[in-house]
Formats: C-alpha cells, structure tokens, sequence
C-alpha cells in the first residue's frame, strides 16, 4: 500500500498506478467554490470519473462521499444548527442498511444496525446521478452510496473512540461548536458513558470489508 498526496504531487494518481484506492477524510469541504477554485477540487471530478469508468474498487470516507458527490454535480450541504450558525455531527450514529445494501457484494457482511462514527460539517443531501443508496441514519437519509464500485460512507471507519474525543476537544476549542458543549444527541463527551468496547469494531466494518474483497 502507498499513500499518494495529489496537491504535493500536483497532480492525481494515473490509473495504472493503483489496483484500488481509499480516498481519505480531510479538514476540507468539497463545496462548490473548493471544486472550481483550488487546485484540489479541479483535479478531481475527471479523475473520479475515470475511476468510476475503470471499474476499480474504491472506499471514500468523509471528505471522500463528499468529493465523489460534488465531482458528479451534487455539492454538499452544511449542517446549519437553528440560532447559532455553527454544527458538528459528532459523536456514534446507528447505521441502517437498505435492501440494495443487503444484496451488495462488500455490505452484504456488514451489520446492520452497526454504531459508526461521524465526524463531519456537511452531508450529502441527494444521490448523484447513477448513484445507489446503501445505508441511512435517523438524522441523514443517504449515510453511503456506490457508483459501480465506488463506495462511499460518510461516517468514519479509520476512526476509533480515542481519536474521536480528541477530534471533538479540537473542534470544541477552535469555536467550530459553541463553547457551551454540544448538543446532548451529538455529544461526544456523553457516549463514553454508553461506550461499548465492541463499538470500535463495528464502526472499523467498513475498512475492514474492503481490504478483505481487495485482497481475494
């Protein structure tokens, strides 16, 4: 395995130069102004599609979904909290499969009703142009999706429950969340007392799947 960095490279990695990809989380946001003004954001949308086209297996996580949804038009939303102007969906969130996840070649091993991290800002808020819907929460209708054999999760599956409270002690000073804490259903602080260690496992499920189908 190799890690590629597309904006030291100044460029996107050549098809021939992987058998499969992870497209990782990042600090940034795919919008609509990140895709036609950076350098980044214009690289991608011709490289995802050749990916899509090629066929090769590819887990996008986070950023990844995102970027994958803007490359095909449909730009990512902000989570906007009533009276404040500021959100952060963080914190463990049940995931629930549908009947196309059930049947899918890499979901169809996954559990549903797994407890998963997110960990984001934004939020895809409808399916690509020939996207697949494969998983949902109760506060987001399209938590993952595929294009040919794409697959994207919003939540975090590179994530464990250390990680997590550190992500939210940053965001929480950095004035991303109000400095108050959080609201009590995303508190990060407050599932360590629901915690389960088994959670880490489930929520891995994703990453896990993927290099199993990757390496048969």
């Amino acid at each position: 395995m190799s890690v590629f960095k597309p904006e030291a490279e100044g460029r996107m990695p050549a098809l021939k130069e992987f058998d499969a990809m992870v497209l990782a989380d990042s600090s940034k946001t795919p919008t609509r102004e990140f895709m036609e003004r950076s350098e980044l954001g214009k690289m991608l949308p011709e490289f995802i599609n050749n990916v899509v086209e090629s066929g090769k297996l590819s887990l996008c996580i986070c950023f990844g979904m995102e970027a994958v949804a803007a490359s095909f038009g449909v730009y990512p939303e902000s989570l906007l909290e009533e009276g404040t102007g500021k959100t952060f969906n963080l914190g463990y969130s049940t995931v629930k499969l549908t009947e196309a996840a059930k049947k899918d070649p890499l979901f169809m091993d996954y559990r549903d009703g797994t407890k998963a991290i997110f960990a984001h800002r934004y939020f895809v808020g409808e399916l690509p142009s020939g996207a697949v819907k494969l998983a949902k929460t109760t506060v987001m209708q399209i938590a993952a999706f595929k294009i040919g054999n794409v697959y994207c999760v919003q939540w975090q599956p590179d994530l464990d429950l250390p990680e997590l409270l550190n992500s939210a002690e940053q965001h929480r000073s950095s004035g991303i969340v109000h400095a108050n804490g959080y609201e009590s259903m995303l508190n990060p602080f407050g599932i360590v007392y629901k915690y389960k260690p088994e959670y880490d496992g489930q929520n891995s499920q994703a990453l896990d799947l993927f290099f199993k189908r990757i390496s048969e």
